[in-house]
């Protein structure tokens, strides 16, 4: 009797360990196939919902230079963009590679700071880049972070991004004075071999959800600005005259401008050359100013402007 009681201790306590052996080997594969809650992103990018209201809620329909603090405020809010908590910004100030985590034993990611290959003459441009290592060895890499900055154009471009296990989420947006549009979202996969494979790539036709308008200037056009009248003369449609004309019709300056490009609803001009007068920030070797026609208005904002007449924006007309 003894004997079976001893024989039946001791398969309790093999059941026992081996356990507690299967409980440590579970909990050591969690740990290596955990992924950093800091540096995941918004879990908002893999929502299709979400993704799907952007156009519909961030859509402006007050002119964006027309638009009271209250205004403002209430665009922001009713915007689903607004939803997203994930600071992306801090991705600008990282120093050195920051680790992700493990999306199984022998693979590990890991994001960076990049210097972008092509600014695409923005005026600030940060990025980041996720790089995917199995045992030790960089197998892949894609950018899941970017924001671009044209002040110029009023256009900010971004790419928020969304990790899930093997699962990336990659969305990017486009924000301008008609507010904020969805370009794609893009959903990828991290395979055995460490490559990042697109799954699914959902593109959205901005065209549809902005209401874009074509220009069409001839003629001069005016403004009075600080007792001074500035005039932009469209009679050609590859050289626009740019004048700044005084209360008693004294030209003081007097500059040859190109058309840059033309894209949606505005026209980027660039400095060519002084006619008359006093050059000063004129030939920046940025857009000397886009105007834009919105809702039967036509605005031109210049730094160039700002920089003399501290005003960026003005309205223009015939």
């Amino acid at each position: 009797m003894i004997k079976f009681f001893i024989y039946k201790l001791i398969i309790i306590l093999v059941l026992i360990s081996c356990n507690k052996k299967e409980n440590i080997n579970v909990n050591k594969v969690s740990e290596k196939t955990s992924l950093n809650k800091d540096w995941q992103g918004d879990i908002l990018i893999s929502d299709l919902t979400f993704v799907n209201s952007i156009n519909t809620t961030c859509k402006l329909n007050t002119p964006f230079f027309e638009r009271s603090d209250k205004q403002v405020k209430d665009d922001n809010l009713n915007c689903t963009v607004s939803k997203i908590k994930f600071d992306y910004e801090k991705l600008n100030s990282l120093k050195d590679k920051t680790s992700i985590g493990n999306i199984n034993p022998s693979t590990e990611i890991f994001i960076k700071t990049t210097k972008p290959k092509n600014t695409e003459n923005a005026d600030m441009y940060n990025e980041a880049t996720l790089y995917v290592e199995v045992n030790k060895r960089v197998t892949d890499s894609i950018i899941i972070y970017y924001s671009i900055n044209f002040s110029e154009a009023l256009t900010v471009k971004e790419r928020y991004y969304y990790i899930d296990k093997n699962n990336l989420y990659l969305l990017n947006i486009a924000e301008d004075e008609s507010g904020i549009v969805v370009d794609n979202l893009a959903k990828y996969k991290i395979d055995l071999n460490g490559k990042i494979v697109l799954a699914n790539d959902k593109k959205y036709n901005t065209q549809n959800n902005v209401k874009k308008e074509n220009i069409n200037l001839k003629g001069e056009y005016y403004s009075e600005l600080n007792e001074m009248y500035i005039t932009l003369d469209f009679s050609s449609a590859d050289s626009i005259i740019y004048k700044e004309i005084g209360n008693m019709g004294k030209d003081y300056n007097e500059f040859l401008l190109g058309v840059e490009k033309h894209e949606n609803n505005k026209t980027s001009l660039i400095y060519k050359e002084t006619i008359s007068g006093f050059t000063g920030d004129a030939n920046a070797k940025t857009i000397f100013g886009v105007v834009e026609q919105e809702k039967g208005k036509i605005f031109f904002k210049s730094a160039y402007l700002k920089s003399k007449y501290n005003k960026e924006n003005i309205e223009i007309q015939k």
